[in-house]
């Protein structure tokens, strides 16, 4: 089966950092085999509501692995 790309939105990223369940979470159910991306915008709007050190490493442990699409 052909793997699926996704662009994944900050509403996904967000419910997935606070929830306790990560298992119940919108990310979490994607299938293992997509391509995740997520645009540069994303990422800023997650870095600016990363309020400490922790919340911020959290985001970019999050993202590690997740191609970034950069803005034009």
């Amino acid at each position: 089966m052909e793997s699926t790309g996704l662009v994944i939105d900050t509403g996904i990223f967000i419910e997935y950092l606070r929830k306790p369940e990560k298992s119940k979470t919108i990310l979490a159910s994607l299938p293992n085999d997509a391509s995740l991306f997520v645009s540069a915008v994303t990422v800023y709007e997650l870095m600016m509501g990363a309020t400490n050190d922790q919340k911020k490493k959290d985001v970019e442990t999050l993202l590690d692995g997740i191609s970034i699409i950069r803005f034009r």
